[in-house]
């Protein structure tokens, strides 16, 4: 229950929703907010908050036919989740995701210089995808990360398998207790292209690829040797 006061975030969220049947409810939802998660009716959490939410969203509330979905959204405080139609007010982006009943699951998100991504890879094959376009917002100046879950008519198992979180703040890049970054990401080809063909071709002029791969990410604010502040399990 301790806020966190960072500029950057990356992070990834490894996940189960299953259950015996085909269709599940509702959902499991990951909070970025500014005071801790309270118990309620938002995938098991309040539906009015301050900061980021995403949310895994098994229902096919608004019956387009697009669920299981993965969206993103922003909320200021002043509005309350729109069950009718799966939260489109305050959403930013999302996609669908065939995550339901599979082995396990990726949820990755990076937030640097106020653009926030979102990745996901749905079956944990490493077949990641980008999962909306990059959107500029501003997170609280401290906030608090939750989890939660719901069921509704229809059950699910809501299994968290782990939760990685790591800074690229500068003020921490020279700490000596800094732990091993086990965290799975997409690959840059995923999400960076340009960036990825960019190290590519300057590997191919150049000795000593991996340096200069390096020096490559850092100048264009990629994330290189993150800080690892928070592992679980």
């Amino acid at each position: 229950r301790r806020p966190f006061f960072m500029n950057t975030v990356e992070l990834t969220l490894a996940f189960k929703i299953h259950s015996d049947t085909a269709g599940g409810a509702d959902g499991m939802a990951l909070w970025l907010v500014d005071q801790p998660i309270r118990p309620g009716d938002c995938f098991g959490a309040s539906a009015t908050w301050n900061g980021l939410a995403i949310f895994l969203d098994t229902y096919d509330n608004n019956m387009n036919g697009d669920n299981p979905r993965i969206s993103v959204h922003r909320n200021d405080g002043t509005y309350s989740f729109d069950f009718a139609s799966d939260g489109r007010p305050t959403e930013l982006g999302g996609c669908s995701a065939a995550f339901h009943n599979s082995d396990k699951g990726f949820l990755h998100l990076y937030y640097e210089h106020g653009q926030l991504n979102l990745f996901v890879d749905p079956t944990g094959t490493g077949a990641w995808v980008r999962c909306m376009e990059p959107q500029t917002i501003e997170l609280p100046k401290r906030f608090f990360y939750g989890i939660s879950a719901a069921t509704g008519g229809y059950s699910d198992f809501h299994d968290v398998i782990s939760l990685h979180v790591n800074t690229m703040d500068a003020k921490f890049a020279n700490n000596p207790n800094t732990i091993k970054d086990t965290m799975e990401r997409p690959p840059l080809e995923v999400s960076n292209p340009e960036l990825a063909k960019a190290v590519e071709e300057e590997k191919q002029r150049t000795a000593g690829g991996a340096a200069t791969a390096n020096a490559a990410n850092a100048a264009a604010g990629a994330p290189v040797e993150p800080v690892v502040l928070l592992t679980t399990p």
